[in-house]
């Protein structure tokens, strides 16, 4: 795992033995949203044991965020195991976006019924906006950008283990036309689910569906992808060099955490060449719809095209937003989330329809 939280220090504490003293480090400080509060009945006094265990934290509020004290997939998982043993409920690790508050997850621990792993997971469903749906594989990549959405943004993650991007495109889209059968459709897909949201985004078209958006974040097309038109010139790499030099600390300290990330992600790597192989094979078709592609903008590779090939495919216009971060920080980084997710909501209070 990567720190969630950094702590800069003018010098470490030292033992006798001139040993970082551990214990006398500082403790990572607690930003709440709410004032504490603690526990009001047994299941919620039992929550809070199992949260401050899982967390290291001492002190945790009924009304603090899973995401807020840094909760991620791996916790989640460890969650719903604690949950298991203590109440004996099978709960879904996605619960961690359904009731994200010890005050919420009681709720649901003291309804005693199991709640299975689900491919929806709601994370709005209610509001005045026209749903957003987010193709996933992993639906805590998003945990950053859908908590800085309007509170009126319905949001749904489909998660879908991943696959040939047709097959998965036509699962995604079952389950995404059993919430919404009709009418105008918004899609978001993260690198290769970017490709499984355009592919749903031409099936629905296919069946005279209306889509009002659909945003790429950081997709290229396949053959972009598979390197015919990426740009390692000497001008390009200088460019990108400078670029990384003249980063802020924060920025900075977000590409550390990305490649620490790719170092220890072996769980994610066997399933690279498999990924590769599903992104190559995929021959996307010309869309004639809008197309809003949310590009990184910190990549030590040059794209010759700008638009990431899509400008040949793409015959209703195509709108890049510029993220100052790298493909994994974007959704990853939480400054780098919420920038993204303030210029989505902005373009899904603006859609014509």
């Amino acid at each position: 795992m990567i720190p969630s939280t950094f702590i800069f220090l003018d010098y470490f504490p030292l033992t006798a033995n001139d040993k970082i003293d551990r214990r006398a480090l500082p403790k990572p400080s607690l930003n709440r949203e709410y004032e504490y509060l603690a526990p009001r009945n047994q299941i919620e006094a039992k929550l809070t044991e199992i949260w401050q265990k899982l967390f290291s934290i001492s002190q945790i509020g009924i009304k603090d965020d899973f995401f807020m004290l840094g909760g991620n997939s791996l916790l989640a998982a460890s969650l719903v195991t604690e949950i298991k043993k203590e109440f004996n409920q099978t709960l879904s690790p996605a619960i961690a976006f359904e009731a994200p508050t010890i005050e919420t997850l009681a709720r649901v621990c003291s309804q005693a019924e199991n709640i299975p792993s689900s491919s929806i997971v709601k994370i709005q469903s209610l509001g005045t906006k026209s749903p957003l749906f987010i193709i996933a594989n992993d639906s805590f990549l998003y945990k950053h950008l859908v908590h800085s959405l309007d509170v009126e943004q319905p949001v749904y993650i489909i998660q879908e283990p991943l696959g040939n991007a047709a097959e998965m495109a036509s699962h995604c889209l079952q389950k995404i036309r059993s919430i919404q059968p009709f009418g105008a459709y918004s899609l978001l897909g993260h690198s290769y689910e970017g490709l499984v949201a355009y592919e749903i985004a031409q099936q629905l078209i296919q069946a005279n569906q209306d889509v009002i958006f659909l945003g790429l974040v950081d997709t290229p097309t396949p053959q972009v992808e598979m390197g015919i038109e990426r740009d390692f010139s000497l001008q390009t790499t200088f460019k990108r060099l400078k670029m990384l030099f003249g980063l802020s600390w924060e920025d900075k300290v977000s590409f550390i955490q990305e490649r620490v990330q790719y170092r220890i992600d072996e769980g994610f790597k066997p399933m690279m060449p498999l990924l590769e192989e599903f992104s190559n094979a995929y021959v996307p078709q010309r869309y004639s719809g809008k197309l809003t592609l949310f590009a990184a903008e910190f990549e030590f590779y040059g794209l010759k095209n700008v638009y990431f090939g899509w400008d040949n495919l793409v015959t209703g216009g195509i709108e890049v937003c510029h993220v100052p971060a790298s493909h994994r920080s974007m959704l990853l980084n939480p400054q780098k989330a919420k920038f993204i997710a303030q210029q989505l909501q902005h373009y899904l209070d603006n859609l014509d329809f």
